[in-house]
């Protein structure tokens, strides 16, 4: 990735967003780096939480999640949507327009708090929580393909006959673990292999698991457990001295949790990688770095800009906006200012590269947890960018 510059701040002029009102969320933004921007160009489904995310070329896909506020059979979704990083529009929804993505097969069940992650250019989405069932189903996203209309019985034959090019969906081989959601997903280039990670979570029992697996595209093989049973975890990668490591970071095992740990997927007797526990992320120890770690969270979403990672939103209590720099040459965390939009959790985040520059979107997220009809609270569409590196600019 290439590190962003000053060039970053002129994005509202070089993509022609539309800027919307910002509220200041802290008055001590003003003394840390960071700036929140809201784009304007909400995401064009419910609004909802426990959604998931991947990215193919320059293009991100979201899709799935939950809104327990509605009442109706229809709180988790399956349908999926596109924002492309070359042409900076929304796709709608491909049984509603026909330009958009398709959505999962409807014998694929709607779902919330499943993993997605991208593989050898297809996407994959697994595990989560129909409102019934914990689910251990995986399929796979091949966005040449063409949907068959077989998949989608509820809908109208002169709508499938407009349908052409927006992506097919197959099922593949079953998640080798316990039925789970709220587990973590990332992928790692080993040896010239791309490898996909998936592991942790929740079962129907509310067990919290450490179990990992790896995914080749075609068949999943056992790992060192994570060793730190949670669910609700954030993951991330990031190269250091030229290798690609995993980071699993907080979650929820009864409350809050501080741990930290890396991946490495050489490391290990057996050839099938080893973590590696690294600081906690509260104040934990008796020097000062991490005096002000407040960084104990679940339902956080990250991202990776440049040689940086970051983890936004979620918090100690499940809702919140800290925002956290970390910086994996010196197993370093710095605080950034505060997400601007309202408080939530279970936010997807991802980076595409914009006339040159890698920029950072945060959206949907909710806060309520996301478990029965009805459970009630707010749930979003706004989109956000982060620029790290500018000064934090108050709008009224």
């Amino acid at each position: 990735m290439t590190k962003p510059t000053k060039q970053f701040s002129l994005l509202a002029v070089i993509i022609a967003l539309t800027i919307g009102t910002a509220s200041c969320e802290d008055e001590d933004n003003e003394e840390l780096l960071g700036n929140w921007v809201e784009t304007g160009i909400d995401f064009p489904g419910t609004a909802r939480g426990g959604a998931v995310c991947f990215k193919i070329g320059n293009k991100a896909y979201v899709g799935t999640g939950a809104n327990t506020t509605r009442t109706e059979d229809k709180e988790r979704y399956r349908d999926f949507y596109c924002f492309d990083g070359d042409t900076y529009a929304w796709s709608a929804r491909w049984d509603r327009t026909m330009q958009g993505v398709t959505s999962m097969p409807e014998a694929a069940a709607a779902r919330n708090g499943g993993v997605g992650f991208t593989l050898n250019g297809k996407g994959y989405v697994g595990l989560g929580y129909d409102g019934t069932n914990y689910l251990r189903d995986f399929w796979e996203f091949d966005p040449e393909g063409t949907p068959d209309g077989a998949d989608y019985p509820s809908i109208a034959d002169t709508l499938l006959e407009e349908i052409t090019n927006t992506g097919s969906w197959t099922q593949i081989a079953s998640y080798p673990g316990d039925s789970c959601r709220y587990a973590v997903a990332f992928v790692l280039n080993v040896d010239g292999t791309e490898y996909a990670f998936v592991g942790s979570g929740e079962d129907y029992d509310d067990n919290k698991l450490s179990d990992f697996y790896r995914f080749d595209g075609t068949k999943w093989e056992a790992i060192p457990s994570l060793g730190r049973p949670r669910a609700q975890a954030s993951a991330f990668v990031c190269e250091v001295d030229g290798k690609e490591y995993g980071y699993v970071v907080g979650g929820n095992n009864s409350g809050a949790v501080d741990w930290f740990q890396r991946f490495d997927p050489t490391g290990g007797n057996d050839g099938k990688g080893a973590w590696e526990d690294l600081r906690r992320t509260s104040d934990r120890s008796k020097d000062e770095y991490d005096d002000d770690y407040t960084l104990a969270a679940y339902g956080s979403t990250a991202f990776v800009l440049g040689d940086r990672a970051y983890i936004t939103t979620g918090g100690s209590s499940g809702i919140g906006t800290a925002t956290w720099e970390y910086h994996p040459d010196l197993d370093y965390w710095v605080q950034k200012t505060s997400f601007e939009g309202s408080q939530r959790k279970f936010a997807v985040s991802f980076v595409l590269n914009i006339s040159g520059t890698d920029v950072p979107f945060v959206t949907t997220g909710g806060s309520s947890d996301l478990t029965i009809t009805g459970n009630g609270g707010t749930f979003y569409t706004d989109m956000w960018y982060f620029n790290p590196y500018e000064e934090y600019e108050y709008r009224d």
